[in-house]
């Protein structure tokens, strides 16, 4: 009884542990790809396309 009540516990924590790594894997990611995207409109700007955030871009 003791035994499983514990392999349940651990089973129980590796998964809730495991859950939070992949969503903190997934907003890695998110935050990599929106980074990308910045610097991507910062090196080929549109015009048609407004950059809603602004990184102290040099004023000419």
């Amino acid at each position: 009884q003791t035994t499983i009540d514990a392999s349940t516990i651990i089973r129980e924590l590796t998964e809730t542990i495991i859950g939070h790594e992949r969503k903190q894997i997934q907003l890695a990611f998110s935050t990599l790809t929106e980074t990308i995207e910045i610097l991507n409109e910062a090196m080929n700007p549109t015009p048609s396309t407004p950059s809603t955030i602004d990184l102290s871009t040099p004023s000419r």
